[in-house]
Order: C-alpha cells, then sequence, then structure tokens
C-alpha cells in the first residue's frame, strides 16, 4: 500500500516509521510532493517547521485541520460585508465556491482589491489561541463593528 493515494499538499495523520526499540508516535503534516513511495511517505510535521517524518503507509489517513470543523461548517458570515480578520485587516466575502480538490471554499478580497481562496472550515473557524495566545477575536474572520 502507498500513500500516494493522497496528492502532494494533502494533510494527513499517520503512525511515523521508527527503528528497532523507538516508540512510534503519532504525527499529523502535509504530504511532501517530493517523497512518497511503497515504503511510506514523507510528511512536513505540523508543529514543526523543518521537522519532516516517514509515515507507515498502512496508518496514513487524511484528517481536517480545523479542529472545530464541526461547528465551521455550518458558521456563516454574510456576503460583501466587511470582516475583520484577528490580526486586524479587512477582508469581504465574494462567493463561496466548490473546489475540486478542497471542496467548499470561501472566495474574499482585501482593501487592494486582492482576492484569496481559503477552504470554508478553516475561514470560519476558530482562532487557534495555543497559537495566537493574544488574539482578541473568538474567530478568524468576524463582522467588523467598528
Amino acid at each position: 500500500m502507498s500513500c500516494c493515494r493522497y496528492k502532494p499538499g494533502t494533510y494527513v495523520k499517520g503512525i511515523e516509521l521508527r527503528g528497532k526499540g523507538n516508540l512510534p508516535r503519532e504525527l499529523r503534516g502535509w504530504i511532501d510532493n517530493d517523497f512518497t513511495g511503497k515504503d511510506g511517505c514523507c510528511i512536513s510535521v505540523d508543529t514543526s517547521d523543518r521537522e519532516t517524518a516517514w509515515l507507515q503507509p498502512s496508518s496514513v489517513h487524511e484528517v481536517n485541520r480545523v479542529p472545530d470543523w464541526e461547528t465551521a461548517i455550518h458558521r456563516e458570515l454574510p456576503l460583501n460585508t466587511p470582516l475583520r480578520h484577528f490580526k486586524g485587516s479587512i477582508y469581504t466575502i465574494i462567493a463561496i465556491a466548490d473546489h475540486v480538490d478542497l471542496g467548499k471554499c470561501v472566495v474574499y478580497k482585501d482593501s487592494s482589491e486582492h482576492v484569496w481562496v481559503r477552504e470554508y472550515a478553516e475561514f470560519m473557524s476558530k482562532v487557534d489561541t495555543n497559537k495566537y495566545p493574544n488574539a482578541k477575536q473568538e474567530y478568524r474572520f468576524e463582522l467588523d463593528m467598528k
């Protein structure tokens, strides 16, 4: 079995391949573009800027990287209304779209008319307070009340 059943860039979890005597650990990350094969697949580990790891092929499963996924997919924000990103910038949702690989996505623009696309659940998700402990908003994007 090969990890190649998932495209490079897919977010997965799996059990790391380790040498004798080393305890296995479950890791999450993105499948690397260059290193997949019948013996395993290489991921860029989610919790590290530089760590890569090889996963056992039979243990690899695609997962959603948004912890509050169940809540986020049901959250709605209006089109063409100013939204504040938790880091302070203002954006406007242009459309909700279906992407061939990503599924439901939000198409939005910033104040300079640059257009962005983000997976719907990630767009609607809560701020990761472990990563951003000083965030002043509960959600990544909220209605701009200023």
